[in-house]
């Protein structure tokens, strides 16, 4: 099978599987008479050892026992039987063909495009309500359980059928087998829809896992009111009140995606087993292996994931304190320097006018003393 037919379903060589109906009709002819010659033989075969157990001493003379007669006879129904079956294989498989060679012309463009888009809108919603269904399966299955072991069989089968039974897949067999469904450019088991599928059934598990916000919003809460002290306790830095917020958020809302998804994985696979023909205790023992599994996988994932976010953030928010408090030492130093400048700025102006008073005085006095010589010696 190459790419394009695990990806659409769809073989574009089958329409070509016994073009010749009518030479298949001819062998299947051929395989009849053949049963029917060695349904024949068998018969003769039959007749001619009762002939032969009836002689006088025929052991003596031959070996020949009853069991001879019967080996022979059943080997020859054996062979009647296979080329029976053969023909029935060949019958049916032709008549597959036969209803894929004469379906109907291409769809237009249109029809297939609508029939597609149904298609993976249909394949989404299978695996979304899937991831829902897993859940239930996951209760039920924990009841039947109980009910098993408490001797209370008929319950427990009860419980057994309902998680045995897809719920999901019975839901969207609506749309799958209808002719529309036949347009589309994928058939319901390729690939493309198994993509689709899973994809719907992730969104589900996390919108299921998303439950866990309440109890998460609460923790947010309490680490805003915790962040409030950090105004009446300078000593405490924002960076440390977040570690303390999301660490309590961090470790619940991975335990519900831990949870969720062991419930989710339980049910599958409690599922998968009843389908396999288990009793609803073992299928639910296998079932509680494989969640339990996953679900510490999921909240290792979860936990290690957010963890690592955490980290980062306050390894920024440490790295913004530190910024802004060297921006604040460099502001506070260029102010300093500034207000040092226009201190001494102000303090020589004062020393030169100063400087030029005396000066205007010294002057002053000494044309008044050439004044005042003058005059007397006048």
């Amino acid at each position: 099978m190459g790419f394009m037919s695990w990806l659409t379903g769809k073989d574009p060589k089958q329409s070509d599987l016994y073009a010749d109906f009518d030479m298949v009709e001819t062998a299947r002819t051929e395989l009849t008479n053949i049963k029917n010659s060695i349904s024949e033989c068998s018969t003769r075969v039959g007749s001619a050892f009762s002939a032969l157990a009836a002689v006088n001493g025929i052991g003596l003379l031959s070996g020949y026992s009853a069991d001879t007669g019967t080996g022979i006879t059943e080997a020859l129904n054996e062979a009647e039987g296979l080329v029976n079956t053969l023909s029935t294989e060949i019958g049916d498989n032709a008549e597959k063909a036969r209803d894929y060679s004469e379906a109907p012309e291409k769809p237009g463009f249109w029809k297939t495009a609508g029939a597609t888009a149904l298609m993976a809108l249909v394949n989404v919603g299978e695996g979304f309500a899937k991831s829902f269904e897993e859940v239930m399966d996951c209760a039920v299955s924990v009841v039947g359980w109980v009910n098993k072991a408490a001797g209370n069989d008929e319950f427990a089968e009860k419980c057994a059928s309902f998680v045995e039974k897809d719920w999901s897949r019975a839901a969207a067999d609506h749309y799958y087998k209808t002719d529309l469904a036949k347009a589309s450019l994928w058939s319901e088991n390729s690939g493309a829809a198994t993509l689709l599928r899973f994809g719907g059934n992730l969104a589900g598990s996390m919108l299921i896992g998303g439950a866990a916000g309440k109890v998460v919003g609460k923790v947010a809460t309490k680490s805003v009111n915790l962040a409030g002290k950090v105004l009446a306790n300078p000593a405490l830095k924002a960076v440390d009140v977040m570690k303390a917020g999301t660490k309590s958020a961090r470790l619940i809302a991975a335990t519900g995606e831990g949870l969720i998804s062991a419930a989710g994985t339980m049910g599958a696979v409690t599922e998968g087993g009843l389908q396999a023909g288990m009793e609803i205790d073992q299928a639910a023992k296998w079932g509680t292996g494989a969640g339990a599994f996953v679900g510490l996988l999921s909240f290792g994932l979860t936990n290690g994931f957010m963890k690592k976010a955490a980290k980062s953030a306050s390894e920024v928010m440490e790295a913004g304190e530190k910024k802004a408090a060297a921006e604040v030492a460099e502001a506070g130093e260029k102010k300093a320097a500034a207000e040092l400048a226009e201190a001494g700025e102000k303090k020589a102006a004062a020393e030169v006018a100063e400087a030029g008073e005396k000066k205007a005085a010294a002057e002053l006095a000494e044309a008044g003393e050439k004044k005042a010589a003058a005059e007397v010696a006048e």
